[in-house]
């Protein structure tokens, strides 16, 4: 998030981890990250399925305790292609 444009955290965060996925020998399939910082919504993902798509392979969870995991399976599911009912 620092560094990068506050308004757009989640724009941010996934151009930072494109260059540690580019500088990584082994590559990850998807980056999940969880933050201190207030974000204006819980989980924040690219919407549709872009989970192969390198660019755009990360989710930003704000730290919610326990219910952080709530979050991370609800932002696995949008970077999968999933939608709400």
């Amino acid at each position: 998030i620092y560094g990068g444009d506050s308004r757009y955290p989640l724009f941010s965060v996934n151009r930072w981890n494109r260059g540690i996925w580019q500088n990584a020998k082994e590559k990850h399939d998807m980056a999940i990250w969880i933050t201190q910082s207030e974000l204006r919504d819980d989980v924040k993902t690219v919407p549709g399925a872009f989970m192969c798509q390198y660019q755009w392979h990360c989710i930003l969870i704000e730290d919610a305790g326990w219910l952080s995991a709530v979050k991370i399976a609800h932002g696995i599911g949008h970077l999968v292609g999933l939608s709400h009912d």
